[in-house]
C-alpha cells in the first residue's frame, strides 16, 4: 500500500493470532506455514511486508483475517510529491482510472511479482481502481480501490508497489498521494472532500493517520474519516486543485 515498514513492540501477525488465541504451532497446523517461518515473521528476523502472496493469503485464512491485518504497514510521509528515499530528488507523476477489465492471469502476475493484493478480486467488488505512475518513465508505483458512497467515498485498499515496500522502497509519498487523489475526487462530486477508510486497532496505527494525513477516528471504532479540512490540506499538499475544480 503507500506504505512503508514502522517497527512496533508486536507485529500484526502475532497480535492477531493472540486476538485468535492461537498458539504459533497451532497457527502453523491451521495455515500449513512452517512455525520455524511464523517465528521469523513475529520476531521480525524476516519482513513479512515481503512475504509470498501465497503465505499470507494462507496465514490470513486461518486467523479469519484481511491480508491487510497482519502485514506491518503504515501511511509514508506526507510530502509534496513522491520522493527518491535516497537522493531526496522530488518526481512529477500522474494518475489514471483503470478502465480495463483485470484479468485473473494479470492479478496472478502481480501477485507473483510481489503486490499482495488480488487486484482481478478487488475489482470485481466494484471497486473503482486509480493507478499512480511517475511521469518520466510511466512506472506504475500505487494503487488504490474506493467506492462511491451517498455522500462520501469509501477508500478499501491501498498498496505500494513491492519496489516501494519497506525502509529500502525506492520512493515514498505515495500514500498521501494516493488519499488525496480520492479526496479531491470526493470534492468534485460535491462531497467536500470527505473519504472514510477503515484502520487496524492498533493505536500507534490510528495515531499515525491521524498525524500523516490529518484523518479523525470515529469514537472508539477502526473507522476513520478525512474530513472537508483534511481533505483540502491533502489536495492542496498535493497540487491537486484542478482535480476539484472539474
Amino acid at each position: 500500500m503507500v506504505f512503508q515498514y514502522i517497527e512496533h513492540q508486536e507485529t500484526h501477525l502475532a497480535m492477531q493470532r493472540r486476538m485468535i488465541g492461537y498458539t504459533q504451532r497451532l497457527l502453523a497446523e491451521k495455515s500449513g506455514v512452517n512455525i520455524r517461518l511464523i517465528q521469523q515473521y513475529e520476531s521480525k528476523a524476516r519482513d513479512i511486508n515481503k512475504a509470498a502472496a501465497g503465505t499470507l493469503w494462507l496465514l490470513s485464512k486461518a486467523l479469519q483475517c484481511r491480508i491487510e491485518d497482519i502485514i506491518d504497514i503504515e501511511v509514508d510521509t506526507v510530502t509534496d510529491c513522491i520522493v527518491n528515499r535516497k537522493t531526496k530528488e522530488t518526481l512529477d507523476t500522474g494518475y489514471e482510472e483503470i478502465k480495463r477489465i483485470i484479468t485473473p492471469a494479470e492479478a496472478k502476475n502481480d501477485l507473483a511479482h510481489g503486490w499482495k493484493f488480488n487486484w482481478y478480486d478487488i475489482q470485481k467488488q466494484g471497486y473503482t481502481i486509480i493507478e499512480l505512475f511517475t511521469l518520466s518513465d510511466n512506472k506504475l508505483q500505487g494503487r488504490i480501490a474506493f467506492q462511491r458512497k451517498e455522500m462520501y467515498y469509501y477508500i478499501g485498499y491501498v498498496e505500494n508497489a513491492p519496489k516501494n515496500v519497506g525502509s529500502e522502497g525506492i520512493y515514498e509519498g505515495i500514500g498521501g498521494s494516493l488519499f488525496a487523489i480520492v479526496c479531491a475526487k470526493s470534492k468534485s462530486e460535491g462531497f467536500d472532500g470527505v473519504v472514510s477508510f477503515i484502520t487496524k486497532k492498533d493505536p500507534k496505527v490510528i495515531a499515525n493517520y491521524t498525524e500523516k494525513l490529518h484523518a479523525k477516528q470515529i469514537g472508539t471504532s477502526q473507522l476513520m474519516v478525512l474530513d472537508e479540512t483534511a481533505a483540502d490540506y491533502l489536495i492542496s499538499k498535493y497540487g491537486l486543485e484542478e482535480e476539484d475544480e472539474q
